[in-house]
């Protein structure tokens, strides 16, 4: 690697890349685990002052743990949540501006202790495996744990997928010996994925499961799904049919997760179906932003969550789909380019690359590895500013035009070299050329 620091902040970014290079492994290891171990201390163990539900998984973790928190609260609890879209103390709900899901050095047991604080009942985390491999989730005593599923993803950076999945298993494996804090130890899982059931093998106090099919603790059937409209019906020892005023793909097994832990709880279905009506929408997930054009935003980046949404408005809209995206995360998952890129041909009709959070790989290597893997590279432009691939966008729409981008969703900022992080927001962005009046 060249190193031609020409600003503090650079020198410090290229040290770090440094050390972590030239360290041994078991020395990170230490320095990732000294953080959480201090901050246990000095925030006087948090963790067990606080009921805490931790889920994980590769898709859906964030909606799942909003969908958690609404249940909860309409439930009469005061509940704490982190999430990589929203967060709440306890007190009221922000934006996460930290463009990380499980912030490290003393964060992760500070937020827990300000919950306490603020005396709330139930602590709701998003854990992602990046987390766990650095240690963040250390002296955290996790009540209820729940994966919505389990797919390919951060291959690069565990390894393996093999190693992937043994990070998220982590949460799983030390539930049964957590501290006590009078609820049942609890694994929850998509009984519907092969590779999330193998978390049932893990002790613990109870054990459920949602999906399809009558072989889950609580299953759920779609009535009717639109690009405006979901309506699921709910099956197990009780039953309910909720009707949410969003569409898309994505609601089903998040929904189904957020009612298995309730249920787990002890909070029966028309609580939880009186708090989702009331409140269904996830920032940044299947947001329709115009109607004509129509123009979604969604946070879709792995490779299974962009098939999904791919294919459900392929197969809802019968006319032209442009579709805007470049690759979550320069320097890592290079795997998965050439496959956003045959999923990208496959369902929409023509395709603009774009910036996304290129970190330190140049944005013109990542949208280069992507057009490779285009057969017809005719039905893709490239554009590397974000903003003015939405201007691009939004000139060739009409009508009949259905606009999808995805891999902001919600984020506020676009992750550049040296840490670094530029202002965006794709929604605003949008609003702002569609009442342009020189579209």
């Amino acid at each position: 690697m060249d190193i031609h620091p020409k600003t503090y902040g650079e020198l410090i970014f290229y040290s770090k890349k440094i050390l972590k290079r030239i360290l041994p492994s078991n020395f990170l290891g230490l320095y990732f685990s000294f953080f959480p171990f201090v901050g246990n201390i000095i925030f006087r163990h948090p963790s067990h002052r606080i009921k805490i539900i931790g889920v994980t998984g590769t898709d859906g973790k964030s909606s799942t743990v909003i969908f958690i928190a609404r249940i909860l609260k309409n439930a009469g609890y005061k509940v704490g949540f982190f999430s990589s879209v929203l967060f709440s103390d306890g007190h009221e709900e922000k934006k996460n501006l930290f463009k990380m899901t499980m912030p490290g050095r003393f964060f992760m047991q500070k937020f827990l202790a300000d919950l306490v604080k603020n005396k709330c009942d139930f602590a709701v985390l998003e854990v992602t495996s990046e987390g766990i491999k650095q240690k963040r989730h250390l002296f955290i005593d996790f009540d209820v744990a729940v994966c919505t599923n389990i797919k390919p993803e951060h291959i690069e950076s565990h390894g393996g997928f093999a190693q992937y999945k043994q990070a998220k298993s982590r949460l799983f494996e030390n539930l049964k010996h957590d501290f006590r804090k009078g609820v049942k130890k609890t694994i929850v899982v998509n009984g519907n994925d092969v590779e999330a059931k193998t978390f049932l093998t893990y002790d613990s106090d109870q054990k459920m499961t949602f999906g399809l099919g009558d072989q889950n603790s609580i299953q759920g059937e779609i009535l009717k799904s639109s690009i405006s409209e979901n309506v699921i019906k709910i099956v197990g020892k009780e039953e309910a049919v909720i009707d949410f005023k969003i569409g898309g793909p994505f609601i089903l097994d998040n929904v189904l997760a957020a009612l298995t832990v309730a249920y787990s709880l002890g909070i029966n279905v028309s609580v939880s179906k009186r708090a989702l009506e009331n409140d269904s929408s996830i920032p940044g997930r299947f947001e329709i932003m115009s109607k004509n054009p129509c123009i979604i935003v969604d946070y879709a980046h792995t490779v299974a969550a962009v098939e999904k949404i791919l294919s459900f408005v392929r197969c809802e809209w019968g006319r032209k789909i442009i579709h805007i995206f470049g690759a979550a995360g320069g320097g890592r998952d290079k795997w998965k380019r050439p496959k956003l890129a045959e999923l990208s041909e496959k369902y929409s009709d023509f395709t603009i690359l774009t910036e996304e959070n290129s970190f330190d790989e140049p944005v013109e290597s990542i949208l280069g590895d992507i057009l490779n893997g285009f057969r017809n590279k005719n039905r893709v432009k490239i554009i590397p500013s974000r903003v003015d691939a939405v201007a691009d966008a939004i000139q060739r729409s009409d009508d009949t035009t259905l606009l999808l981008f995805t891999g902001k969703g919600s984020e506020t900022v676009i992750a550049g070299p040296f840490g670094r992080k530029i202002p965006y927001n794709e929604k605003e962005t949008i609003w702002q050329f569609l009442k342009s009046p020189h579209k």
